[in-house]
């Protein structure tokens, strides 16, 4: 049973590994916070290394929320519980900038 114990350890830690690497920010919450904003500083400025702005908006987990967005956004026209979503995410401060209805 030892072997079966081994094993059943290893996935589960390779599992946590994966969680964390997948739950852990890639981008400084600066950047974040800029990027995200409806007019970003220095957007297209790729020296400035604080707001770097093209890399973090061509990420692949960017563009995943991106992606999400204008679904919910698209949704929105004809449920208004997706509208509902996108004004409580724009509401709370969790994101800004990535279109309708409030363009913070």
């Amino acid at each position: 049973y030892s072997i079966v114990d081994l094993i059943i350890f290893l996935v589960l830690t390779i599992l946590g590994q994966r969680l964390v690497r997948a739950a852990t920010p890639l981008f400084d919450s600066n950047v974040r916070y800029n990027c995200a904003r409806h007019t970003p500083k220095n957007i297209n400025d790729d020296n400035d290394k604080d707001y770097n702005c093209r890399e973090y908006l061509h990420h692949d987990r960017t563009s995943g929320f991106r992606l999400v967005w204008i679904s919910y956004a698209t949704r929105s026209v004809k449920d208004a519980s997706y509208y509902k979503r996108i004004m409580d995410i724009q509401v709370e401060g969790s994101c800004c900038g990535l279109g309708p209805p409030k363009r913070c």
